[in-house]
């Protein structure tokens, strides 16, 4: 896989700078595909989650090193409530020192896609925004939002140095704080403009879990690829 950053037209105090491209370094992985009863893909896939606000695309890909299929009917309808069984589905594929996909033909529960440490679960509607953003799970990076119906914390506010020291500069200086972290692959709610993988933590609402509880935090949310991307990761 490799990463690297999108062409921005760099600007700094207001003014647009000629585009530049800033590189994240290669990150190379093989993947392990299982299909429930779908089409097998072809042996190359390339995500490319396009922003239109953007002047060009990032381009995340990755190699199929082994794909299995398995017609399993128990497996081809997941419910996300149902731990018992997609636990049984991601137990497929174990310990195969790749990163495991699991595409099934029916997800319900609220999510087009789902990350664990045992592989991802890719339903039928997910697009190749949904694949990018749980590979950046499997990378290690956290959903970052601007609110969440779990707390009063909110971000508001412009975008300053403080709150993005790595990428400061990087990106147009009309954007407000929540419309910069709707750009980001990391947001964790559907938005059509999520494409960018920052270099560096980035201001943000984000979550932790430590013995089972979930704490919120409103500070700088570990979700730069440059400074916290696995690039080799691997499902249990």
């Amino acid at each position: 896989m490799t990463l690297a950053g999108n062409d921005f037209a760099q600007c700094r105090t207001g003014r647009g700078l000629a585009a530049s491209r800033r590189p994240f370094g290669d990150a190379h992985f093989p993947v392990r595909h299982c299909a429930v009863g779908a089409e097998v893909p072809s042996r190359r896939q390339t995500t490319q989650p396009k922003n239109e606000v953007l002047t060009s695309s990032r381009d995340l890909t990755f190699e199929i090193e082994s794909i299995s299929i398995t017609n399993d009917s128990y497996l081809a309808n997941v419910q996300l409530t149902n731990s018992t069984q997609w636990v049984a589905l991601t137990s497929i594929e174990r310990n195969t020192g790749m990163l495991e996909l699991y595409f099934v033909p029916s997800l319900e529960g609220g999510a087009t896609a789902f990350y664990s440490r045992w592989g991802i679960v890719v339903g039928p509607s997910a697009n190749v925004r949904t694949l990018s953003h749980e590979i950046g799970h499997a990378c290690g990076l956290p959903d970052v939002y601007v609110s969440h119906r779990e707390t009063s914390l909110q971000v508001q506010g412009l975008p300053s140095k403080d709150r993005m020291p790595d990428d400061w500069g990087w990106y147009p200086p009309s954007l407000t704080h929540q419309q910069l972290l709707q750009r980001l692959l990391m947001y964790g709610v559907f938005s059509s403009s999520k494409a960018d993988l920052s270099y560096g933590d980035i201001y943000g609402l984000y979550y932790t879990r430590s013995a089972g509880v979930k704490t919120w935090h409103l500070n700088q949310a570990p979700v730069g690829f440059g400074r916290h991307g696995n690039r080799n990761p691997v499902s249990q």
